[in-house]
């Protein structure tokens, strides 16, 4: 009968103190990582307390972009203080301080720098339409924002416009539905104005504009002709032809031109008439019997004329 083998005590209790051995480590390795971690934690808390506090302290305020306002008057309408901490500025609520304050600001960049510093970039708003009623001007964006209004002086790169309705929204304000129309009209003049085609055209001279029908828009020409233009179909080339026809005319002459019937390509010349007379046909006070589609002319003697757009 064979003799079982003894078994050595001492492998379990060096199997266990391995294993034991291997535990602690686990052990120390994690608790060296959370100290790191509270470490890292500590530090970046301490470094967010001090730049909140002692760093960063704003050294100046800069206001670039405008000539409308004065900038150190915007930089303090901003509410940003000297001293105050760097990133603690509330880019949304600046903007909105200024945006509220002064109509003529678009948009507003804020812009932090170091050393510790602000800029303020200002997008200045365009005029690009004067709304005329009565005596009052009042100054629009091509999107409808009010700029200023009063007895204002009206630039020569600005439309004067009659016809688009703009009650009593005060400065900063944005035009509402019953303006709309006249609005998009406008527009689609000033797009019409600014094409290569119609630039190259030589066309210009608008002294002022009437939407108050939005489909019968109408210019008048140098304080000298009324140009009946229609709706916006086919607006640049009816200004291309009226630059043509303008060329046929005297530089003085008086009169008016229509083509606002873009469906069947007819103008109507009728010159030797002022400006007065013009008005007048159309609000239909004079010379009731000429045909309101301008397909041929009333009276050949008066200087009328007809052709293809």
């Amino acid at each position: 009968m064979a003799k079982g083998r003894r078994r050595n005590p001492e492998r379990p209790r060096a199997a266990e103190q391995a294993a034991n051995s291997r535990r602690r480590k686990k052990k120390r390795v994690r608790n060296h990582t959370i100290h790191y971690i509270l470490l890292v934690v500590f530090v970046l808390t301490i470094g967010a307390v001090l730049s909140l506090t002692t760093f960063f302290k704003i050294e100046a305020v800069t206001v670039v972009g405008t000539d409308k306002y004065p900038p150190e008057e915007v930089a303090i309408a901003s509410g940003i203080q000297l001293e105050e901490n760097l990133l603690r500025v509330s880019k949304p609520q600046v903007e909105e301080r200024l945006l509220e304050k002064y109509p003529y600001i678009e948009s507003v960049d804020i812009r932090r720098k170091l050393p510790p510093a602000i800029e303020i970039r200002i997008t200045q708003s365009v005029p690009a339409i004067a709304a005329v009623e009565g005596d009052e001007v009042v100054m629009l964006t091509r999107g409808g924002k009010v700029l200023e209004r009063g007895q204002l002086f009206i630039p020569p790169q600005v439309l004067a416009v009659q016809g688009i309705a703009t009650k009593s929204v005060p400065p900063g304000g944005v035009l509402g539905e019953e303006a709309k129309d006249g609005l998009v009209m406008v527009n689609y003049l000033l797009s019409a104005l600014e094409s290569d085609a119609v630039k190259d055209s030589g066309f210009s001279g608008v002294t002022n504009v009437d939407v108050s029908d939005p489909r019968n828009m109408r210019i008048i020409y140098e304080n000298r002709l009324l140009l009946k233009l229609g709706t916006e179909a086919d607006l640049e080339h009816k200004l291309i032809f009226i630059q043509k026809a303008l060329a046929d005319m005297e530089p003085q002459e008086e009169g008016r031109i229509d083509v606002s019937n873009a469906q069947t390509k007819k103008w109507l010349i009728r010159k030797k008439i002022s400006l007065e007379e013009a008005l007048l046909i159309e609000k239909g006070d004079k010379y009731p019997a000429e045909e309101k589609d301008g397909s041929k002319p009333v009276d050949s003697s008066e200087g009328e004329g007809e052709g293809e757009v």
